[in-house]
């Protein structure tokens, strides 16, 4: 299986910019565990979704993520929230290391798309659940994501970074509508695939604004990277950022994920 590339970090600007952006996409909103559930999280990264150890505040939440930075800052914003009922593993979301059937459920959140391929990470989500548990998954389509009618440089270097982390290879850009197929290959039950679709517009200035400038954050990540292969020039980003600011009447943005739910 080839090693998923990550496109994401670990600093402390970065894992303010997940926190801030699962509140502003809002996809997990209608998710609800039982108090007494296991929930394991594959690819918990920084901690963005402790809600769930809130939730199972008489069961327990393990996270997995292969980078031992996410855990360490993960387990640091779980003591700052009080959480007593937390456990971070280091380990592939495709080989966690837990036993056949041992959690109520598993959860995971923007990282099927980072997988060259997503199904050794679903077959062990499924490996570790108990039969009649749920496995919940919610991922991004990126090609759905637009906004304008002004913003061509940061369309231009959002679509770059895009290409960069999942092209060529590198991950599953259309693992999103690829969930169903995917899901019932693995013989689970009761299976429901939605959209959850975002959208801001210039009439919410403050709204729009965030999302602008969540997309800034993303592509910073790999900034660096994508001016030296040459797929944006400096212009394109500064531009990019003055776009980001200027939001008027007719700005709009629109994006998808897509949210499956599945018993075993």
């Amino acid at each position: 299986m080839a090693a998923p590339f990550y496109s994401l970090g670990a600093s402390e600007q970065e894992q303010a910019r997940l926190y801030r952006q699962r509140e502003l996409y809002g996809d997990t909103a209608g998710i609800k565990f039982s108090s007494t559930d296991v929930v394991c999280e594959i690819g918990s990264g920084v901690g963005a979704n402790l809600w769930i150890a809130k939730q199972v505040a008489r069961g327990r939440y393990v996270g997995i993520d292969v980078k031992s930075k996410q855990n360490e800052a993960a387990a640091k914003q779980a003591c700052t929230m009080g959480l007593k009922n937390t456990e971070f593993r280091t380990a592939g979301g495709d080989n966690t290391g837990l036993a056949d059937g041992c959690v109520d459920a598993t959860f995971c959140r923007c990282v099927l798309i980072h997988q060259p391929d997503p199904i050794p990470l679903i077959a062990e989500m499924c490996r570790i659940t108990k039969p009649g548990g749920r496995i919940i998954i919610s991922e991004p389509h990126d090609a759905s994501y637009h906004c304008g009618p002004d913003k061509t440089h940061l369309m231009k270097c959002f679509r770059a970074r895009t290409h960069y982390a999942y092209g060529d290879g590198r991950g599953s850009p259309e693992v999103a509508l690829n969930l169903y197929p995917l899901l019932i290959r693995q013989g689970l039950r009761d299976l429901r695939v939605t959209p959850h679709v975002i959208t801001a517009h210039g009439r919410e200035p403050e709204r729009c604004r965030a999302f602008l400038q969540n997309w800034l954050g993303i592509i910073a990540t790999v900034a660096d990277s994508l001016l030296e292969m040459g797929a944006v020039s400096q212009r394109d980003l500064d531009l990019a950022a003055a776009e980001a600011e200027d939001i008027t009447a007719e700005t709009f943005l629109y994006q998808t994920m897509w949210i499956a739910e599945a018993i075993k």
